[in-house]
């Protein structure tokens, strides 16, 4: 009976004996709530206030590694809710014009034309000549051609490539010769993964380029491409028995 007689002299402390005091008990619980929200938001804020003012990115990307160096936010949860956004940004960057001479070239490239076909070269030069960086995107496709495609694609970008050199003109010459497309032909002959029928190609048309284009501003690289090939070892003759 004393316990009972306790019990309504000192009610429950979280109200549930009293209704009446339900609503006074979640209003202290938020005002509770709201002093530690803002006690965390004081400490943040003094904390980057320490660290000084944050640096913002460049407004434009020429490399990541350099963004990342350059990019260095005071607080860190700024710097990771950033960093998505950045990252995104400059995969965009990366990504290579996907232009109508890619979309010439992969046509050209096809199953539909022979290996040796040049119709299509005359179309493909105009568009190269329409746009400023047509010798640098054919290049570049060219080059995709002959590193992912199969047999039929590899000899055919060749066969294209052979056709601009002779009909593209002077401003293609000068242009498209970067080190990426040699360095893709270079090895087009020397990987034992290529169709022998596309190193064939290689080697005939090396051969032809050494000739036609040894004296011509601007192909000295492909006309010196025949003599970068693996050389054959030269039999040894085995000496005359006594």
């Amino acid at each position: 009976m004393e316990f009972f007689t306790w019990c309504m002299a000192y009610p429950c402390p979280y109200g549930a004996c009293n209704p009446a005091e339900v609503d006074e008990w979640k209003k202290e619980c938020e005002a509770i709530h709201e002093k530690r929200r803002q006690k965390k938001e004081l400490k943040r804020a003094a904390k980057c206030k320490a660290l000084g003012p944050p640096t913002r990115p460049p407004p434009k990307y020429s490399a990541l590694p350099c963004l990342l160096s350059r990019y260095s936010l005071s607080c860190p949860v700024c710097r990771l809710r950033d960093l998505k956004s950045i990252l995104r940004q400059w995969v965009i960057q990366q990504r290579k014009p996907y232009s109508a001479v890619s979309v010439q070239i992969d046509r050209m490239t096809s199953e539909q034309f022979e290996e040796d076909d040049l119709s299509g070269i005359i179309d493909l030069v105009e568009v190269i000549r329409i746009q400023a960086s047509g010798p640098t995107e054919a290049a570049r496709a060219i080059r995709k051609k002959l590193k992912y495609g199969n047999a039929h694609r590899q000899i055919r970008a060749l066969t294209i490539l052979d056709g601009l050199i002779q009909n593209a003109g002077n401003r293609f010459q000068k242009t498209f010769a970067d080190e990426p497309l040699l360095e893709r032909l270079r090895l087009m002959v020397r990987d034992d993964m290529v169709d022998i029928d596309v190193r064939n190609k290689c080697n005939v048309l090396y051969r032809q380029w050494a000739i036609a284009y040894k004296d011509t501003p601007g192909l000295h690289n492909i006309a010196t491409l025949y003599k970068q090939l693996p050389q054959k070892p030269r039999p040894r003759h085995s000496q005359a028995q006594s």
